[in-house]
C-alpha cells in the first residue's frame, strides 16, 4: 500500500524512531500527518510499547476512537511499526 496522499496518526512510542523522524519519513513518502483520529484518517500506526502496554481493558484514546469509526463503516486500517518501517524500506 503506498501512503501517499493518505492521512496517517501515529500513537505510541515507535521503536527505533522519534516522533519527528517517523514524521518527517511519512511525509518524505508523501503521507499527511494528523494529530488525531477522524472520519478523514485512513491509517493509524501503533508503536510497538502501545501494543504491549495495553490490553482489551485499556487502550488509547486514539485507538479507540479508531475502534469507533470502524464499527461505523470507515475503512481505517490499523499498523504495527513493523508495517510501517516495512513499507518505507526502514528495516
Amino acid at each position: 500500500m503506498d501512503i501517499k496522499g493518505k492521512n496517517i496518526v501515529i500513537t505510541g512510542i515507535l521503536p527505533g524512531l522519534t516522533r519527528e523522524e517517523a514524521i518527517t519519513v511519512i511525509e518524505t513518502k508523501g503521507g499527511c500527518i494528523q494529530k488525531a483520529v477522524s472520519k478523514n484518517t485512513d491509517i493509524l500506526i501503533v508503536g510497538n510499547s502501545q501494543m504491549d502496554m495495553f490490553n482489551l481493558e485499556k487502550v488509547s484514546k486514539k485507538r479507540i476512537m479508531t475502534n469507533r469509526l470502524i464499527e461505523e463503516g470507515y475503512p481505517i486500517k490499523i499498523w504495527s511499526a513493523e508495517q510501517l518501517f516495512g513499507l518505507l524500506s526502514l528495516i
